[in-house]
This record gives C-alpha cells, structure tokens and sequence, in this order.
C-alpha cells in the first residue's frame, strides 16, 4: 500500500503528520485537524489496492469496526471521531492515544511483568471486556493480544484495532470467517464453531499467560505449561485463572467475564491440584505416528491416513485433535478415552496448485501439546516432471534455438509447471526467451 506523505490533506480537513503503525491491509497515521487547530487524531486507512475478493470482505469488517466503536464509549477503549470515503479508500478518525503498545514494552524488557502489574492489568482488561459482552447484541472482540493493547503514561490499558470483532448471533453453528492471531485464538476461531465470550476468555488467558512468564504464545499454540513453573512468582491463584481461560473446551472455560474477575479475587476458585504439573498430570502420550506422508492422485481427490493415540499416565486422557490448515481434518476432534485412533484427511481441491503440502495434526491436552507432521505429495500428471535443474536449462535452450518456434513453445513449457516449477525456473525461462527473441531476429533477417 503506497504510504500518504507528510502533509498530506484528507477529506479537505485531516493533514497526515506522520505513520503510527501500518499492517498487510491498513496503514495508521497520525493527523492534525484544519478545523479544530491544536487536536491530533487517529487516521485508520484501508487501501483499495487489493484483490476484489479480498477487498469485499476486508471493507465489510472495517466498516463494523466503525459502526461498532461508533456505539460504544468506554474509558479503556478510543473514541471514533469519524468515518468517511475518500478517493477510493475508506477512513477512520480515531482518538489518538499516546504510549506504547503491550508488545513494544516486552520487547524493551523481555523478563515477565510483575505479578501485580499483571493483576492490575487483568482487572482493567475484564472491565472493558465485560463491558463489550454486556452490549446488545455482545460484542466479541476476537483479537486480544499484546499488540493491541496500550498502556498509557499512568500504566493504565486501552483496548486498541476492532478490525475483526463481531457482533455475537445467537443461533450459528460457526463464523463466517476464519480468523485470528495463532497462540492467541481460542480454537473455535478455526471454523470449529461460534465465537462467543468465551473466545476473548481464551484470548485474555493467552495475553496474561504471555505477561506473566515472558512467552509468547504464537510459538507453540495451544501448547501451555503452568505459568509458577517457567516465572516461580505466579501465585497460585493466577496459575489457576490462567490455565482455566485456556481450556480447549469453551464449556470448562470460565462462562463469563464477571467470573473472571472473581476468580482474580479468589471467590469461588477451585485452584489446580498439587499434582498439576508441565509434566500433563500422569498423562504419558505415545502417538504410532509422528509423521504422515500421504499421496494425492493428479486429480486431488481426498485421501487419508490415521494414527493411534494412546495414554499410558495415571490420569484420563482428555485431549483436542486440532489442525493448523484449513485442506487438513481430523477425526474425532475430541478424545476422552485413553486409547483412540484418528483419522486424518487431505482435501486439496480448492488449494492453490502445489507439489507438495505441509501441515500439522496438534493433540492438545490442557497443559501441552503434541504435534504430528503431515505430509501431501500430488503426483504429477503427464505433462509435469520433476526434472533435474541442468536438464531444464538444456531443454529450454533447445527451445530458444528453434527459430519462431521456440518463442511459442516456451510460454506452453511455462503454464504446464507448477507453481514450485516456475518459481525454480524462473531466471531460466526468462533467458531463453529473450534467447528465443535474438533467434527469430537473425532468422529473419537470414532469409530476407
């Protein structure tokens, strides 16, 4: 997206003084107000320089994220100043809020924050979530994280981008649109369902989680060891705050924001057993598999392929079967039997033309996870072969060489490869057309 330069006016009114932040479909600048001389703003830009089908659904959640913030006003969320259409492009004035992002701090001192730091933090966040899912209908915020998080100069929080909450409808089997940050959203974010409250209880476990022991979630998601044994100053309580907000099950989850918060104040808590460790409880996971390979006929069709979990520990097995692509499923999605075998399937159908898929099969306890490699190799069809580098060179200059000929043969050489092909190809084939071009040039003039 081409940045707006200093100086720059908007709708007549807004001048650009400099870029606060930007991301893959916004950019957020800061701008002074011709209007109202000395005020400084918030300027939220969505670009229209992206694919149709994109821009559709990406200007259909910025504009609820302005009719969203325009309803609401609370102390720990910005104020929306306006919203308008400009040139192409859709705009959100937005109080400017001045301090740093959760992200940045850690990224300035990478220890854990203070366990009171930490609670006050948790209180302020449940205030402003609890006012969100208070709303008719309750708004679901779906992206809690560091990032969008601010803390001001008097180490207060502010709730910060709406770009992918969503008004809650009872009665849906799942959402829409699969979105979310990994290691921070819950796993009902992935198409397994409905987000509710629950879904930001997920989010704020994994934010506080984060805060308390310094690691960030998005490394392994939905993988989590008891926050006392990576910072030994987590209380008790907060182990046991945390560790419930990140069930994999929304219904063992606490239900609402307001028992949240008092669980934070210890009423009615029932803290995790003495014998709750990383070590999973007595749970000992042995998988038959830890990595698939499957094959894929040319004309994709599914194909599966399955492994045998089984639990030798002194306590149940209760597990989440997760996959981190949307071509991947695994059933069941849930284990609550020691021994179980799951089946996994590969539907690449609608998936960009590879020859060779990468994912993973996530077996997710409460406490940690283990993750299985799968592998899908698409055989190739008639017209495709893996040939050797050096072999692609010669046969591509044979090509060149033959007057006229070649200069048609080489874009059909070009649109029967892969997308790995060409990329791997690329300098080659451009090459041997510019060769191809120099060839029917000198035959031409050969035979004039």
């Amino acid at each position: 997206m081409e940045l707006l330069p200093e100086g720059a006016k908007v709708h007549e009114r807004y001048t650009v003084e400099r870029v606060l932040g930007r991301g893959g479909m916004s950019v957020v600048y800061l701008v002074s107000d011709l209007r109202l001389p000395g005020s400084l703003w918030a300027l939220k830009e969505m670009g229209a320089h992206l694919p149709a089908d994109l821009a559709a659904v990406v200007m259909t959640q910025f504009r609820t994220e302005a009719a969203i913030l325009s309803h609401l006003s609370h102390s720990r969320l910005p104020s929306v100043i306006d919203f308008f259409d400009s040139d192409g492009k859709s705009y959100l004035i937005l109080e400017y809020l001045q301090g740093k992002t959760l992200a940045a701090l850690q990224a300035e001192s990478p220890a854990p924050f203070s366990q009171e730091r930490v609670q006050k933090w948790a209180f302020e966040l449940c205030d402003v979530l609890q006012y969100l899912h208070s709303q008719s209908p309750p708004v679901i915020f779906r992206d809690i994280k560091p990032d969008n998080i601010i803390v001001d100069s008097e180490d207060h929080l502010k709730l910060i981008d709406f770009g992918i909450a969503r008004l809650f409808a009872p009665g849906k089997a799942q959402d829409t649109i699969v979105i979310g940050t990994p290691g921070f959203a819950a796993p009902e974010q992935y198409g397994r369902g409905q987000t509710d409250e629950r879904s930001d209880i997920y989010s704020l476990g994994a934010t506080l989680y984060c805060l308390a022991t310094g690691r960030n979630p998005q490394e392994r998601p939905f993988s989590f060891s008891i926050p006392s044994s990576i910072n030994p100053a987590v209380t008790p309580r907060l182990d046991t705050v945390i560790m419930t907000c990140l069930d994999l099950d929304p219904m063992r989850r606490y239900q609402s924001i307001e028992t949240v918060r008092k669980a934070l104040l210890g009423e009615s808590t029932q803290m995790l057993s003495p014998e709750m460790t990383p070590s999973m409880a007595g749970i000992e996971l042995h998988i038959s598999h830890h990595e698939l390979s499957l094959e894929a006929s040319p004309s994709r069709l599914p194909v599966s392929a399955s492994f045998t979990v089984r639990n030798t520990g002194r306590h149940p097995l209760s597990a989440t079967v997760l996959t981190n692509k949307t071509w991947l499923k695994a059933s069941p999605e849930f284990i609550g039997e020691n021994e179980k075998t799951v089946t996994v399937t590969a539907s690449l159908r609608e998936e960009h033309r590879e020859r060779r898929y990468h994912g993973k099969v996530i077996i997710a306890t409460k406490l940690q996870s283990v993750p299985i490699a799968v592998t899908v190799t698409v055989k190739p069809t008639l017209l495709e072969r893996n040939v050797p580098t050096l072999l692609t060179a010669v046969f591509l200059l044979a090509e060149a060489l033959v007057p006229l000929v070649g200069s048609l043969l080489l874009p059909f050489t070009y649109l029967i490869l892969t997308r790995d092909e060409r990329r791997s190809h690329r300098k080659t084939f451009i090459a041997a057309f510019v060769l191809s071009l120099v060839t029917d040039v000198l035959f031409l003039l050969l035979i004039r």
